[in-house]
């Protein structure tokens, strides 16, 4: 990371690094920077790193040794910032849930993780399914997802006082439980309608039995 730090002129010039340094010393530098970082999280890299830059250091001018050291100062400060932030929020994700849901007023608000960030779902207050999506943005955690999403709803603010933390496991079986409630309802109609066209078929049946003209006949036909 350190040399590819180092070799990158646009992070360089927002760094306020002269990039007209030589290869040398931009090599040496980084290897400054690898060992000052190593050194933060514990990790040696002492008998590779001094000779090197004891090799290099030798002879030099004070101000080339300044302006180096500030360098290292700088970009060392700049990875261990980095590199903290990222083992905190790394942590942090680690012991935070996967999933959660609210109660929202009289609604409700359900939000998980997948691969492209958070997969959400909104539901009335009878559990049926009004709207859902998907928050591109992995790198929040799944409380400040649930927050953005619903500030963009226009459901955190007039109503703060009405959000809840809920089971995700009950608002499933609710959910699931009214979609297999309105699915036997559809099946109900389905058999009655078919009930319906039997009984009708019958009586044509019967119609036509008793008298084959019946069955002639345009309107019943038809």
């Amino acid at each position: 990371m350190a040399h590819s730090l180092l070799h990158d002129k646009d992070v360089n010039k927002e760094a306020g690094i002269d990039d007209q340094k030589s290869k040398s010393v931009k090599e040496v530098e980084a290897e400054s920077i690898a060992y000052t970082v190593c050194s933060r999280f514990g990790i040696d890299t002492s008998d590779y790193s001094f000779g090197y830059i004891a090799g290099w250091s030798s002879g030099k001018e004070l101000k080339e040794l300044r302006d180096s050291m500030e360098t290292i100062k700088k970009t060392s400060s700049l990875m261990i910032r980095e590199c903290e932030c990222a083992f905190a929020f790394a942590k942090e994700a680690e012991a935070e849930k996967n999933e959660l849901a609210m109660m929202v007023d009289n609604h409700y608000f359900e939000i998980h993780r997948c691969d492209d960030g958070y997969d959400y779902s909104f539901y009335d207050e009878n559990f049926h399914l009004l709207d859902g999506g998907v928050l591109e943005n992995p790198c929040l955690t799944i409380q400040a997802a649930a927050d953005e999403i619903l500030k963009d709803a226009g459901l955190n603010g007039a109503i703060a006082g009405k959000i809840k933390e809920i089971s995700v496991e009950d608002l499933h079986e609710n959910v699931a439980a009214t979609e297999a409630k309105e699915m036997k309802i559809i099946d109900e109609k389905k058999i009655s309608v078919i009930d319906k066209l039997k009984g009708k078929l019958n009586i044509v049946d019967s119609l036509a039995k008793a008298d084959p003209k019946v069955i002639k006949t345009p309107e019943l036909a038809r």
